[in-house]
């Protein structure tokens, strides 16, 4: 397909980091809406 391997593996290189990035934001966006899910939880039992 390309010419040139060497900016193919950098591009690839580079989607595969963003793709890593945003996996692990995904991840941390999801523990903790479910830490607040269970902040919420806890005071609407104690109150």
């Amino acid at each position: 397909m390309t010419k040139n391997p060497v900016n193919h593996g950098r591009a690839k290189h580079i989607v595969d980091t963003a793709y890593t990035t945003m996996t692990h934001e995904c991840l941390l966006m999801i523990s903790l809406s479910k830490v607040s899910l269970v902040l919420l939880s806890v005071q609407y039992i104690e109150g």
